[in-house]
């Protein structure tokens, strides 16, 4: 399956969202990975940048690592405890790394 370039406005959306884990990352780099799956963002893709955005976690998924309830995910999140990404209208996910933030 032969890749096809994404149009400009989604790739600066996708940019738009990776930004605060990932500050160096360019359009070139984004194509990049989107053309290669298995390469990993911090390859020599994003110089200077120590860590990889990281996985992002649902609610489910984020309530067991704190070891609470999925209300109280959603509490911190609306008291914004926590940083959020969007995806849709109806899927709500939380970037890893966040977790090791909170106090």
């Amino acid at each position: 399956m032969k890749f096809k370039k994404p149009p400009e406005h989604v790739l600066i959306s996708i940019i738009a969202l990776l930004k605060p884990y990932c500050n160096e990352l360019t359009a070139d780099g984004l194509i990049e990975i989107l053309r290669n799956p298995k390469l990993k963002p911090k390859d020599q893709l994003i110089p200077g940048q120590q860590s990889a955005p990281g996985k992002l976690l649902s609610i489910k998924e984020t309530a067991k690592r704190l070891e609470c309830g999925e209300r109280t995910v959603w509490r911190l999140l609306k008291e914004n405890k926590l940083p959020r990404v969007k995806l849709g209208s109806r899927s709500t996910r939380i970037p890893e790394i966040s977790l090791i933030s909170l106090p």
